[in-house]
């Protein structure tokens, strides 16, 4: 197995992303800590399993689809950033991810490195700004209105 190999472990354990990789078929064949932490399992758990053990419930059977087409036309690149991806823990809870993914050609046959990063913090910057943008807008609208009810020429 590739996370055997010292300087492949080394690797993968340097790198600060949540990584996974999976073969052809889906099974997970390595995981780095980061993605140990991250999902809250152990290696163990993990490799040898479907991937979409770490896919939410409700979304399985389309990443299933869409990691068969990606096998059959591999390449670099970001997931489907018009689609909010998802993750889903050990415990059940489910949380938004960025997933980057790159094929590795490996002795034991070609692979699917998933590069995982936990958005949930961007996301919840991103909510908070956009509910201060709205409540910016009300005051603004507010101030609009009474002013304009003050120079109404009925309160002159």
């Amino acid at each position: 197995m590739l996370s055997q190999t010292t300087p492949f472990k080394s690797l993968l354990e340097a790198v600060p992303d949540a990584l996974v990789g999976v073969d052809r078929e889906g099974v997970i064949r390595f995981v780095n800590h980061q993605l140990e932490l991250m999902f809250g399992y152990d290696h163990d758990e993990l490799v040898g399993r479907p991937i979409e053990t770490l896919v939410p419930e409700s979304f399985r059977t389309v990443h299933q689809a869409q990691r068969e087409g990606y096998v059959a036309a591999p390449f670099t690149r970001a997931m489907d950033t018009a689609v909010e991806l998802s993750g889903r823990r050990r415990d059940g809870t489910v949380f938004p991810v960025d997933i980057a993914l790159s094929r590795i050609d490996t002795p034991d046959g070609a692979m699917v490195l998933a590069a995982v990063r936990d958005i949930t913090d961007r996301k919840q910057a991103e909510e908070e700004r956009r509910r201060m943008g709205l409540m910016a807008a009300i005051v603004e609208y507010r101030s609009e209105e009474h002013t304009s009810e003050l120079q109404s020429p009925c309160n002159l």
